[in-house]
């Protein structure tokens, strides 16, 4: 998922302000060397309010960072132990106790309406295809050769060109970069609405984000644990070449063209270029 800030450290909204923690993009731009920081942060925090979810969550992804999967597991089960998140390998920082208990991998055909949604973007994938693939002729912060995912790819440090792309889509301010895509998803949304309806605030955008994505080969995204457990991604397969995967909760699955894969972002995944493709 995008990062919501450029700004890595800033004051969140923590009862406690002389304690300055990471926001979510910051925890996820940890490198080895800020990763020790960050662990010292969050068990500040800690100090403060012992069962605060985005201390906690920092601190998982920093143990992880330090020692590996098994610290931020162990780390994980500490947590649930507090009463902090339910399970050790969905540990967001925005956590909603009493949700229905979700799965890492949602059957979408077992709900109905989500299904339905997400049929105005399989019928549209090859149009949807060929405006990505024009976003990589495109220049500067327009084209999908532009910018990297902050943070989350696993490379070292001293590296700074990243192998993972993202060109966020805004199809309500800007519909006519994306013409094709962007009346898909707006379709998408409208079927949501429809099923749903409108929030308590009378909220009418139901898709959280939208962004065409691409990773070159070599590319790893690191473990790591999405915003809430109180949304749900979906992917559309548009140009997928071999030896990539994507594993979430420990279940590895792989993307086909034209189709959609639906998961709980809040659990731990990563995703894996070992091909030799490069769009």
């Amino acid at each position: 998922m995008p990062p919501t800030s450029r700004h890595p450290i800033i004051t969140t909204p923590f009862p406690h302000p002389q304690v300055i923690l990471l926001t979510n993009a910051g925890r996820h731009s940890l490198n080895l060397h800020r990763a020790a920081e960050a662990k010292e942060r969050a068990l500040a925090a800690l100090k403060l309010d012992a069962v605060y979810t985005p201390a906690w969550a920092l601190l998982c992804d920093a143990m992880q960072r330090l020692g590996g999967p098994d610290e931020g597991e162990a780390c994980g089960i500490v947590g649930v132990r507090r009463g902090v998140w339910e399970r050790p390998d969905q540990r967001p920082a925005k956590f909603e106790p009493g949700l229905e208990a979700s799965k890492p991998w949602p059957d979408a055909a077992t709900y109905p309406a989500i299904h339905a949604a997400l049929a105005p973007l399989t019928a549209a994938w090859e149009a949807i295809r060929g405006e990505a693939l024009g976003m990589l002729a495109l220049a500067g912060a327009g084209g999908l050769a532009f910018g990297t995912m902050e943070g989350l790819e696993e490379r070292p440090d001293d590296e700074d060109r990243g192998r993972w792309h993202s060109r966020p889509l805004r199809c309500w301010e800007a519909p006519a970069e994306a013409p094709a895509t962007c009346a898909a998803l707006l379709e998408v949304n409208e079927l949501l609405l429809a099923a749903v309806g409108e929030d308590a605030s009378g909220q009418r955008k139901l898709l959280y984000t939208a962004q065409f994505l691409r990773l070159e080969p070599g590319g790893h995204i690191r473990p790591h644990c999405g915003a809430g457990n109180f949304r749900w991604v979906a992917h559309l397969g548009l140009l997928v070449p071999e030896g990539v995967s994507i594993t979430v909760g420990g279940e590895q699955r792989s993307w086909t063209e034209g189709g959609t894969i639906l998961f709980d972002d809040s659990f731990i995944h990563e995703v894996l270029h070992t091909g030799t493709m490069l769009l």
